[in-house]
């Protein structure tokens, strides 16, 4: 049997869908008008509805931020038509080999949970390995819900993929931090701080990268190179 989770696990958890008739996922209130999911979720969808664990419709959302969908920051940030109001907002923090975790997600039968332990780093980078305990397994419709850790009363990813039988993948607090760096956390490791720097340092490096190079074309007036081709040639 599932263990019974705490009330702001349910009201954070939010029903994903895509407006292009997509599979539906989950994502996880992260501030008044953001929520959390994985890019594979909302795919190439630039708009996506959100709805409560009683199906109940409560905003539309813009796609504001996505990552790579196969990669470690399978992410993507969604900013809310308007703010949700009484619902507070869950804590992240690290997660730890051996942790106790309840899953939230919204399979085809509405908002559901999953029992299971965390078993450390995978062979996919920046993913973590997680095994279902509980005779829920995780199936299509968990990407992009909350890992709960009752020990330590927060959350410590955002499930991606599941894999066989009942091993499953979550992209942790630490790539979530190098994608969104404003979310709320409790702690963070001095290991984390560091590959956030470099992650944010690189992002910006790029960045500069990508406007000389706009700016060099332009000049010269041999080609031309707009925001989209500067990121092949950087």
């Amino acid at each position: 049997m599932n263990a019974s989770p705490p009330g702001l696990l349910k009201s954070c958890s939010l029903e994903i869908r895509p407006t292009d008739g997509a599979q539906s996922g989950t994502g996880v209130l992260v501030g008044a008008r953001h929520v959390l999911t994985c890019s594979h979720v909302v795919g190439e969808a630039g708009r996506v509805d959100i709805f409560d664990a009683d199906a109940a419709r409560l905003c539309g959302a813009t796609v504001e931020q996505r990552g790579d969908p196969e990669g470690a920051d399978d992410l993507a940030l969604l900013r809310l038509d308007e703010p949700l109001a009484g619902r507070g907002l869950i804590r992240f923090k690290d997660w730890a080999e051996g942790d106790e975790f309840v899953a939230a997600g919204y399979p085809e039968n509405g908002l559901d949970y999953v029992n299971g332990t965390v078993q450390g780093a995978s062979r996919y980078s920046g993913w973590i390995q997680f095994d279902a305990t509980s005779t829920r397994q995780i199936t299509p419709g968990f990407s992009g819900g909350p890992v709960w850790v009752a020990a330590k009363g927060a959350v410590v990813g955002i499930v991606t993929h599941r894999d066989v039988d009942s091993v499953a993948y979550f992209v942790p607090t630490a790539e979530i931090l190098g994608f969104w760096p404003d979310l709320g956390v409790d702690q963070a490791t001095a290991e984390q701080q560091q590959r956030i720097l470099f992650r944010v340092a690189g992002k910006l490096a790029r960045a500069e990268v990508r406007r000389a190079i706009v700016e060099a074309g332009r000049d010269s007036g041999w080609q031309q190179v707009t925001d989209d081709n500067a990121e092949d040639l950087a």
